[in-house]
Formats: C-alpha cells, structure tokens, sequence
C-alpha cells in the first residue's frame, strides 16, 4: 500500500500511528512498525523512545536492553517514579540517553546524578518536593549549571505572618542560568473535610516576585491543581497579586483536574508526560486575569 502513496503521507501515516502506540503505551505495536524497513525504523525509533517512564516494574528490563541496543540514545524526557529504589539503575540509564534534555524524578535520583559526569539536562522537574527543600540542599553543579527549566511544588502558608522567601535567592543561586520557572501547588482531595483549602496571597506574592526579581527569567508559571484548583482557593490567590498585575512573565495554570492520593497524582503526570505536555508553556498571563 505504501508503495503507492506519495512520501510525505506515508510519512504521516507512520508517525501519527507512532504517536498514537505511545499515548495508548502499546509499545509492541510501534515496535511492529519499526520492523516495516530500515527506513521506516530510523523514523519510529525516535518517537518511540523519545520519552522514558522508569518504574519499579520496568528499570531491570530497560536496564537490559540498554546492554544490548543503541535505543536509549533517542530518549530525551525522562520520568522516575517516586518509589524507585534502584538509583545507580537509573544512573546507568541516563548515562546512556546521550540526548536527555528533561528529568523529572525525585531529590534523590537527581543527587545521584553527580556521578554522572556529562550529564547535560536543561529541564528538570521534581517530583514529591518543595523548591523550598531542595533550595537547603548542596544541588550538584554538574547538573544545576545546565539547567533553564525548573519545576517543583510549594506549599506557601495560610497565615498572614512575613513571609520568609530567602530560599528563592538560595534557588536562584544554585541554578544560575534559569530562564523559566513552574511552582506547582498541589492538593490531595480530602473528602474528611468540606472546607476550602486557605492561602496568604501575598506570600505567595513575595515569592513570585523573588523569582521575577532575577532579570534573566523570562517566565513564571503558577500550576494551581488537585484540591486547590477549587473555586475559592483560586479567587483567594488573584486577590493577593494586584500589586504585581502589570507583571507580564507570570502566567497562570488552574488544572482542574482531581486526585484521592498521591499515587493518582503520578499517574496523571505519567499520562502528561506521554503526550508530551510542557507546563512551562501552560497558563495564561497574570495580567488577563486581573
């Protein structure tokens, strides 16, 4: 059949039914039209593998097939679950991605990468810990040197005391060359309590703005989600940011979407990674929402 179509459509063909094995995560599938020809497998492994989900119940078998293919050297996003164990695995994995560009796994996983010596990742997100955290934490400079995109959570307080916001100076140090920010904040559905969940808007202000103080960061994104994407938590964060409206590198993300635990979290950030969802590039600006 493709010997009678013109290339580009069946050049299109291929890869949306590529992209297509990956969101339904029906690897063989692809795999299957990489056997096709060398031709066509030298355009589907690169979709196939652009994008790595390490768990568990994978990282011995991807462990063995980074002994015997050359595969691992088109993966340029990586996800570590937060239950992974086997670090130094994981280390062998990214020594191998010679293209990874984006992390996105816990504190421990990302220390350990200071063994790695060529790693050269610009975009790096953690899981399951405050910016704050890992701001009070010796972050290898191997890894943070390279760095323009940083994503993690944090968890500003409800109470109207001054904020302290010393660890967005100690962040923006440890990674000098960032360019783009995401703060996620992230709440478990509790469905104990019917309260709304409560903030201090302008401590989340004072550190917004300490990220925006930094000249060469282009953009902030604030990814409102879970339990604090309700309706009242969101009206209580704008209201605290009309002395920085004007500021046009601040976006807002308010993800609607629900959770009953951490672990329904992660699936849903497996689920955004497989399609490639970039949060960097999520939101709208600060200033239409004023």
């Amino acid at each position: 059949m493709f010997d009678i179509l013109p290339v580009e459509v069946a050049y299109l063909i291929l890869t949306t039914a590529a992209h297509d094995a990956i969101i339904r995560c029906d690897l063989p599938f692809g795999l299957k039209l990489a056997l096709l020809s060398k031709c066509v497998r030298s355009h589907i492994l690169p979709i196939l593998y652009h994008t790595l989900v390490v768990t568990t119940h994978n990282i011995l078998a991807l462990n063995s097939l980074a002994s015997h293919s050359g595969v691992l050297c088109h993966v340029e996003r990586m996800f570590v679950a937060k239950d992974i164990d086997h670090t130094d695995k994981v280390v062998v994995l990214v020594r191998l991605c010679t293209n990874l560009d984006w992390i996105e796994s816990t504190w421990h996983v990302v220390a350990a990468l200071q063994r790695q010596s060529d790693t050269r990742t610009r975009r790096l997100a953690f899981r399951f810990q405050s910016l704050e955290a890992v701001s009070h934490t010796l972050v290898p400079a191997i890894v943070a040197d390279y760095v323009t995109h940083l994503e993690g959570y944090i968890f500003p307080p409800a109470t109207r005391s001054p904020p302290l916001v010393d660890w967005v100076t100690s962040l923006l140090d440890a990674f000098p060359n960032l360019t783009h920010v995401a703060l996620t904040i992230a709440g478990v559905e509790d469905s104990e309590s019917a309260d709304d969940p409560t903030i201090a808007p302008r401590s989340l202000s004072s550190i917004i703005r300490g990220f925006m103080s930094r000249k060469s960061v282009e953009r902030v994104v604030l990814h409102i989600t879970g339990r604090w994407a309700e309706s009242t938590a969101v009206q209580q964060l704008r209201a605290g940011f009309s002395h920085i409206k004007d500021e046009d590198r601040v976006f807002i993300w308010v993800d609607s979407r629900r959770f009953l635990s951490w672990d329904e979290e992660e699936v849903q950030r497996v689920a955004d990674t497989r399609i490639g969802l970039d949060v960097w590039a999520q939101g709208v600006p600060l200033i239409s929402c004023m």
